[in-house]
């Protein structure tokens, strides 16, 4: 399953981001999460270094995966 987080690298993204990675919601374990962010605002990669090792970064774009599957990039 692939999910989509706009705002991922924000405050409420980035723990949303790290819950999902995390397999805190049944079904979606082993999902591909996207992060999209602008990095302006509230956007910081140092909100997503509790999941680095699970991320690729490409610009704006951060792909993370759960366990480090599926993981590819765009």
């Amino acid at each position: 399953m692939k999910i989509l987080v706009t705002g991922g690298a924000g405050f409420i993204g980035s723990h949303y981001v790290r819950a999902l990675l995390r397999g805190t919601y049944p079904g979606f374990e082993h999902a591909q999460v996207t992060v999209l962010d602008k990095l302006t605002y509230a956007g910081n990669q140092a909100n997503l270094e509790p999941v680095a090792t699970s991320l690729i970064h490409s610009r704006r774009h951060l792909r993370c995966s759960a366990a480090g599957r599926g993981r590819s990039r765009s």
